[in-house]
């Protein structure tokens, strides 16, 4: 993750824009502390990092006030992005039960991650995360929902701290 973040940083950090990075993984970084660090002073900078981690599933509450309308409890029953471009048949996943979202994602590895939004220290919350077991069984409409959760909410954050104009 470190050598991603660092070329991020570097290329957008004087960004006059918001930055949205999607940063689509199957597994732990081998860096943590350093990568915490470096999260920690990417708060500073335009830049929102949307973590999507593959193969468990962890989908946190969705935040409709962020999209000013109401979210679905239950997404519709069509064929997601990755289930049409890979041509599969499969039905959408449904929302996992919170109880198992966290145990799966943590034991799957994804613990750091899951951790990223509750990480002390940074300027303003410029990371989210959830996680999709197959992809291609996510409606198009919940896996909008999750890349977007955050930021639309860190943009008034970003702005209120400085980071934006």
């Amino acid at each position: 993750y470190l050598k991603a973040l660092n070329m991020l940083s570097q290329k957008y950090a004087d960004s006059e824009q918001p930055v949205y990075v999607m940063f689509v993984t199957d597994g732990e970084t081998q860096d943590a502390s350093a990568v915490e660090r470096k999260i920690k002073s990417m708060s500073n900078e335009p830049i929102f990092l949307q973590f999507m981690a593959l193969g468990a599933d962890y989908l946190p509450e969705i935040n409709a006030t962020a999209f000013d309308q109401q979210v679905p409890a239950a997404p519709p029953a069509k064929k997601g992005f990755f289930a049409r471009l890979f041509g599969l048949e499969d039905q959408p996943a449904s929302r996992p039960a919170p109880a198992a979202r966290s145990h799966r994602a943590a034991s799957s590895g994804f613990g750091f991650l899951m951790g990223l939004d509750e990480m002390e220290g940074r300027t303003v919350d410029n990371a989210g995360f959830f996680a999709v077991k197959d992809p291609a069984k996510v409606d198009d409409d919940l896996l909008y929902s999750m890349l977007m959760n955050e930021y639309p909410s860190w943009i008034p954050e970003a702005k209120k701290a400085g980071i934006l104009r």
